[in-house]
């Protein structure tokens, strides 16, 4: 199962995850892991090849799964999640993609 730590003041990192390319535009996960992410942030957003990118929920994705993009992707472990302050700041800086 899919969980949240604690990686620093900004972040959170999202351990016991497949993290797979695929064709989509956004990085998607399914219904229970964004629920699951919802429980720690407000706006799930990700950390991943140098970038922030917002998470979407789509049914299409397995549990367990976070679908990136093949563009952003580069075999990352793991991801880190933005924590609410951040999250905010990045929203309000125009950096995500």
């Amino acid at each position: 199962m899919s969980k949240i730590e604690r990686y620093s003041d900004k972040y959170y990192i999202l351990a016991d995850t497949d993290i797979l390319p695929y064709q989509g535009s956004d990085i998607a996960v399914g219904e229970d892991l964004y629920a699951y992410l919802h429980e720690y942030v407000r706006s799930p957003i990700v950390k991943t090849n140098g970038g922030h990118y917002q998470v979407s929920q789509q049914r299409s994705i397995p549990s367990e799964t976070v679908a990136v993009p093949k563009e952003y992707y580069d075999d990352p472990e793991h991801l880190l999640v933005a924590k609410n302050r951040e999250t905010f700041d990045l929203l309000m800086s125009g950096e995500l993609r």
